[in-house]
């Protein structure tokens, strides 16, 4: 697998808070663009072995299963689009001010290495885009009801 992009944004709000929207896949649709439906396959829990369906702007609506769970700070999943095998990372870090969001997407095969100068530029922007979302979403959120303050 070869690194395609990766983006780290720093939120202003606690890693917990962060962690539970990252892991609120169905409600991705609601704070980020780049994400058109997110269907979970699976009940319970959301961890190692979930799978979505994910629909994302002139993409294939694909199915992404969770390979690595780590309760709280990471998972890692992947999925295959256009004959592309994808691994993608989400990881949150607690920082002094708050989190770090850091999200990977690696790719390999060949139609990913003929591709590769195009791939990393509009990988790069979605995922920036992705974490310039969640940042925003995540902090109009009350750390410590991890909900939407009351409009006044």
């Amino acid at each position: 697998m070869r690194l395609l992009a990766k983006n780290t944004t720093a939120i202003a709000r606690s890693s917990d808070l962060v962690w539970q929207v990252i892991i609120e896949v169905e409600d991705w649709p609601k704070w980020t663009p780049t994400v058109t439906k997110a269907v979970r396959l699976d009940t319970g829990p959301f961890g190692a072995g979930s799978a979505v369906n994910l629909k994302q702007p002139a993409q294939l609506e694909t199915t992404w299963r969770v390979t690595s769970f780590n309760d709280g700070h990471a998972f890692t999943w992947k999925a295959k689009t256009y004959g592309i095998p994808m691994v993608a990372g989400h990881e949150i870090i607690e920082t002094p001010l708050g989190s770090d969001s850091i999200m990977t997407i690696h790719v390999s095969g060949f139609a990913a290495f003929a591709l590769w100068p195009l791939l990393k530029v509009i990988v790069g922007r979605a995922i920036a885009l992705e974490n310039r979302s969640l940042k925003a979403w995540c902090e109009t959120l009350d750390d410590r009801s991890h909900a939407a303050p009351p409009n006044d």
